[in-house]
């Protein structure tokens, strides 16, 4: 369809001196003429390269959710890394692994949340990380702390995450591991007192903090961060376009850490360190 459209442009701007001199037009008016049509055909090429980036986001506050302004502090992040390329971004909610399916079979362009697998490669181009994050064992009482193996904490139940990249790691420690659908069901569980242990980000925490969900001071984080890990973007490979929007983000999200803007979204969605100071976390 493309090599259709392109040949008719070239027909078509080779007519245009002809037709001009048979309707009887000179000078300004052929000019005129010319001007115009120019001008549409740049409007087309314009319009065809504006393509939206269909991404896909999880349900996870306060990184990702379409109840959230902007989608979440994640999602702010990434379209405006793509804004700064000059892609617009069409935004779908959905949950994690129906998100990377629709990738893997190219109805999606991209998802937003994902830890490094490598075989996550075969289907998956990565972007460079967008957001860095640390995982750290949450508990209502610090009476054992992580600080070199998880085996300080035994014997204990942990909630972890379905789908977490730790869950496979975890089940085969001392550890009696139970899922949850979210973060938030599992901190609502510590809360209740029917786990010991929760292994969660601070940022999620602080987000039930501020939204009510659970009580200042209620949960306290136990040691040191259990992994230091990076949220990534990935481009379905079934895009043939996969390599050059894998790129423009990276060149843009470059940008919104060279300008202070990175920053500044993290602060207007009320994570900074200031806030984390309070769950004894400094950001780094």
């Amino acid at each position: 369809m493309m090599g259709v459209v392109l040949l008719s442009k070239i027909e078509f701007k080779s007519m245009i001196p002809v037709c001009c001199m048979r309707w009887g037009m000179r000078g300004e008016q052929m000019f005129r003429v010319l001007s115009l049509v120019i001008i549409c055909l740049l409007g087309v090429n314009s319009s065809a390269a504006a393509a939206d980036v269909r991404l896909a986001i999880p349900d996870w506050p306060p990184f990702s959710s379409s109840e959230l302004p902007d989608n979440g502090v994640m999602t702010d992040l990434v379209v405006s890394a793509f804004h700064e390329s000059g892609y617009a971004v069409t935004v779908t909610m959905l949950p994690w692994k129906r998100a990377l399916l629709k990738g893997e079979e190219g109805e999606v362009d991209a998802v937003l949340g994902a830890s490094y697998l490598k075989e996550r490669e075969a289907c998956f181009l990565y972007s460079q990380w967008c957001y860095r994050v640390e995982p750290y064992f949450f508990c209502m009482a610090r009476e054992k702390e992580y600080e070199a193996s998880v085996e300080d904490l035994c014997p204990a139940t942990l909630g972890v995450y379905r789908g977490s990249v730790f869950l496979k790691e975890l089940a085969e420690t001392c550890l009696t591991i139970e899922e949850g659908n979210d973060h938030e069901q599992n901190l609502k569980k510590l809360g209740n007192e029917r786990l010991d242990y929760a292994l969660t980000h601070p940022e999620v925490v602080l987000y039930m903090v501020q939204t009510g969900a659970i009580s200042p001071g209620l949960l306290h984080v136990c040691g040191k961060p259990y992994a230091q890990d990076a949220v990534h973007v990935v481009f379905s490979r079934r895009n043939g376009k996969a390599a050059q929007l894998a790129a423009a983000f990276d060149e843009g999200m470059l940008k919104l850490l060279q300008s202070g803007e990175y920053d500044a979204i993290l602060k207007r969605h009320g994570i900074d360190n200031e806030a984390l100071k309070e769950l004894g976390i400094m950001r780094r």
